[in-house]
């Protein structure tokens, strides 16, 4: 669901618990179905279960564990699975096939997405904005919008390319990058657009990386990439391709206007030039 406080009550909370503080592994369900262009999933991310970070499924025999993530293709299913999908309510279904149960019991904390026309999305009515019930200890409060969390957002593209790439009944660890982002630790995320990243350029950083620019906490931005809107060096580029980067120093006054008066870059100087905030 979009939580509030997703990072501290669930993502921050299981990994010192399970892992000790480290990057957590991301587990591609072997009930989802295989990634084919051009077709329509439902996605749905299980972090913990009747408030277990680790549970074992009677119904279905099988273990899971916080991130386990499911895709199931719609186009196979029967009509009657959409009768509420205005709603949001087609996540019922993909629910309870990958779980046993309805979501409607409201025993599991997850969040829902889909792959749709090429892209994949990180809204759910349904899942998202339910507020869970036997969750605790890890008691989130739902944002009430259907869209995920950015932090969400950024663990799902991440688990999306690893299930086009690696395909299903697949153990992926979350990248060191974005997981000390993730524990406070690391430099601040990127925003992943709330509509949607496509599909087939879950590897084009220009696009969209689930890996936070590295560049970003110390590097200038690429006056190539913001100039041009392309950078020969790509992704071993010293500089930042980071708007986050270019918005922080456009608020930053300037040394030289401070100092002088004047500055050797002028307009394109990334610094304000305002005098009085240079003062």
């Amino acid at each position: 669901m979009g939580k509030t406080d997703f990072v501290t009550t669930h993502y921050q909370a299981i990994c010192n618990e399970l892992y000790q503080g480290r990057a957590p592994t991301l587990k591609i369900s072997h009930f989802s179905d295989p990634y084919e262009p051009g077709k329509n999933y439902a996605v749905v991310n299980m972090y913990h279960w009747k408030g277990k970070s680790t549970w074992h499924n009677p119904k279905l025999g099988f273990d899971g564990r916080f991130l386990y993530v499911a895709f199931s293709c719609t186009d196979n299913w029967d009509g009657r699975f959409f009768q509420r999908a205005g709603q949001g309510m087609v996540h019922d279904h993909i629910f309870k096939e990958t779980f046993g149960e309805s979501y409607s019991s409201g025993q599991a904390s997850c969040g829902g997405g889909a792959v749709h026309q090429g892209r994949l999305k990180f809204s759910s009515a349904w899942l998202n904005c339910a507020q869970s019930t036997s969750t605790s200890p890890y008691s989130a409060t739902t944002d009430g919008s259907k869209y995920m969390t950015n932090e969400e957002r950024h663990l799902l593209t991440f688990a999306a390319r690893m299930w086009v790439e690696k395909g299903r009944n697949s153990t992926h660890k979350i990248p060191e990058d974005l997981h000390k982002s993730l524990m406070g630790t690391g430099a601040p995320l990127d925003d992943v657009n709330k509509d949607g990243v496509d599909i087939t350029r879950l590897q084009d950083r220009n696009v969209f990386s689930f890996q936070p620019d590295r560049a970003e906490k110390t590097g200038k931005p690429c006056k190539y990439f913001f100039e041009t809107g392309e950078c020969r060096f790509g992704d071993n580029c010293r500089y930042s391709h980071s708007q986050r980067k270019l918005d922080k120093d456009a608020g930053k006054p300037c040394k030289y206007i401070r100092k002088t008066g004047t500055c050797p870059f002028g307009d394109q100087c990334r610094f304000n030039h305002n005098v009085a905030q240079c003062r």
